[in-house]
């Protein structure tokens, strides 16, 4: 059964509270019991922005993993809105960029809240939202599924289109390390500061994940950093690079993320 209308409006309003919820994480007994109803079978990975890549036609983009599982994906479904952007009301991304959701589950979702869609309504979707600037974010997140009334929660893919100024993980750093072990990047992704960086903060705002501060006038990366790649595309000196180690990086990764989800 499809999660009414009113019961999601109401569950929306709990984004304006996420900063308080992050800390209350932090609270013993209190933090274990909102990790086993929210977080316990989440794996997240998010995957770096195309433009943060130099353009090589011969190698595979970060953003082709999405795209396999769109094309390899039966069951569709499109949110009209993010959550993350209309609770905040956002002003710099778009707010009708919502989550795509996959698996056979998404058939039973309240149609008032979004849509079923082909591969190729898919694939327009996720060129929107990287047009914009938006960060992909793929895998198992119980939020969703309880948002959206999926059961078993570890039946539904969601695929996220994340801002750093609304997105629910920008309260990354201020969440337990149970749960802030869920989240992570590629491992075959690697960033690094190079020689000329002149301190100007302009990685730090592009960031959502608290991954990235100056310090002693340069910019340092921390265990934060979700290698999305948001810092080296904001860096008007250039002198961030992410480069690929894994020149297969994206079976592996493919793998990986489907060794998660419930067949």
């Amino acid at each position: 059964m499809s999660r009414p209308k009113w019961q999601a409006k109401l569950i929306n309003r709990f984004f304006k509270k996420i900063f308080l919820f992050a800390h209350i994480t932090r609270v013993p007994l209190v933090g274990t019991w909102l990790y086993r109803l929210f977080f316990d079978k989440d794996d997240i990975t998010f995957i770096p922005i195309n433009t943060s890549l130099e353009p090589h036609d011969h190698v595979a983009l970060p953003s082709d993993i999405i795209r396999h599982f769109i094309k390899n994906s039966q069951f569709i479904w499109i949110k009209d809105k993010c959550v993350c952007r209309t609770a905040e009301n956002c002003k710099n991304y778009p707010q009708d960029l919502g989550c795509i959701y996959l698996g056979p589950s998404v058939q039973n979702f309240n149609q008032d809240l979004g849509r079923m869609a082909t591969v190729e309504e898919a694939l327009e979707h996720v060129r929107l939202c990287e047009e914009a600037g938006l960060v992909h974010m793929i895998g198992l997140n119980k939020l969703d599924s309880l948002m959206l009334n999926c059961a078993p929660s570890d039946t539904l893919m969601t695929i996220c289109n994340c801002c750093e100024c609304c997105c629910f993980f920008r309260i990354l750093p201020s969440l337990s390390e149970p749960i802030r072990e869920k989240m992570r990047g590629l491992d075959s992704v690697e960033i690094e500061v190079l020689d000329g960086c002149m301190g100007c903060g302009a990685c730090v705002s592009s960031c959502f994940a608290g991954g990235i501060s100056v310090m002693n006038g340069r910019a340092v990366i921390n265990s934060n950093c979700i290698k999305c790649g948001k810092c080296v595309r904001a860096c008007p000196e250039g002198v961030i690079k992410m480069t690929i180690t894994d020149p297969v990086f994206i079976d592996s990764s493919i793998n990986r993320i489907m060794a998660s989800i419930a067949r």
